[in-house]
């Protein structure tokens, strides 16, 4: 048996690495930058730019089975918000904040790269 490396894995199953670090950073009411996160992923250069795809999947599980939006830690460095959500009022992105880190994240289990397309196609963002 060996051990598989997330930098190994093709982009579709990034989520699942992505999921790990936001429940640790939930569990320590903690946000993460746009660029943290791609350097603690090792993903591309570190600018950030690249992980937005891998939230997706992220929203769409939370969405579809009405949990927190977990992937709203990760945020901007000029508006400590969501990319998607800069124009939103700072007062709403906090009260979906603070709903993620009080939700019990490890007493779930983590979601497949199926999980996520499942509750993709399920809101329709991917074809059924």
């Amino acid at each position: 048996m060996s051990v598989t490396r997330f930098r190994d894995l093709d982009n579709e199953e990034r989520p699942r690495q992505a999921w790990t670090i936001l429940c640790s950073l939930a569990d320590q009411h903690k946000t993460i930058y746009y660029h943290e996160m791609a350097e603690r992923m090792k993903w591309a250069d570190g600018s950030g730019r690249p992980i937005g795809p891998m939230l997706g999947p992220i929203n769409a599980f939370c969405q579809a089975n009405y949990l927190p939006p977990l992937a709203e830690l990760v945020v901007t460095v000029a508006h400590g918000k969501p990319g998607y959500r800069e124009d939103d009022p700072m007062g709403d992105v906090l009260i979906d904040r603070e709903e993620v880190f009080n939700y019990d994240w490890y007493a779930i289990s983590p979601p497949t790269t199926e999980d996520y397309r499942e509750a993709m196609r399920s809101l329709g963002w991917i074809p059924a």
